[in-house]
């Protein structure tokens, strides 16, 4: 049984990461909303990288209905879509940004948030059907391997639900102990 409860975690990080963006544009600091959207780009690009790579694919050697097939044909057109809004927001970031880009944040984060929708209703049951821990191996370790990936767990925490909170509790208790401090310096002066 895949536990999906990680990508849920993941989405509501990127969905308040381009609310903190939007506000940091809102308040004239652009510099601290560059530096966010630049790990936001980053993050979100990863997860739907390494989505299309392991995950879609593992699901389509696995299913042959037809209902199931659309699914992930719609999940790789969404993250197309991403892709775009995306690069059109990491335009409005290469100088001053302009007077569109709260307008181009809010259109990134309702495509973000459908899709998100989209995934946790329709293709995550499909993990959950298809697929074993064993399977989601490689698609966790290409996470690890990932730019700032030391961040990932404190920037869920930071600013989310209390079961974001416990994004710690998947590590093995005497490896959170220590890492769990470190992790949080990082992402403190990451942000500095």
């Amino acid at each position: 049984m895949a536990d999906t409860s990680m990508n849920a975690m993941i989405h509501r990080a990127i969905l308040r990461e381009i609310d903190r963006v939007q506000a940091l544009v809102t308040a004239g600091d652009v510099a601290g909303a560059r530096k966010h959207f630049g790990f936001l780009a980053e993050n979100l690009h990863t997860h739907h990288q390494n989505e299309d790579t392991y995950i879609w694919p593992a699901l389509e050697a696995r299913t042959t209905d037809e209902k199931e097939l659309a699914t992930l044909a719609a999940m790789t057109g969404e993250h197309e879509q991403l892709v775009a809004a995306l690069k059109k927001c990491e335009a409005d970031f290469v100088g001053q940004p302009p007077e569109s880009t709260v307008a181009d944040l809010q259109e990134l984060r309702l495509q973000a948030a459908a899709h998100f929708a989209h995934e946790e209703a329709e293709a995550e049951p499909m993990l959950d059907k298809y697929l074993t821990k064993g399977d989601l191996k490689p698609f966790h370790a290409a996470n690890r391997k990932a730019p700032n990936s030391m961040l990932v767990f404190p920037w869920v925490a930071d600013g989310g639900t209390a079961a974001d909170q416990k994004i710690y509790d998947v590590l093995p208790a005497p490896v959170r102990l220590f890492l769990k401090p470190v992790m949080q310096r990082k992402y403190k002066a990451y942000f500095a």
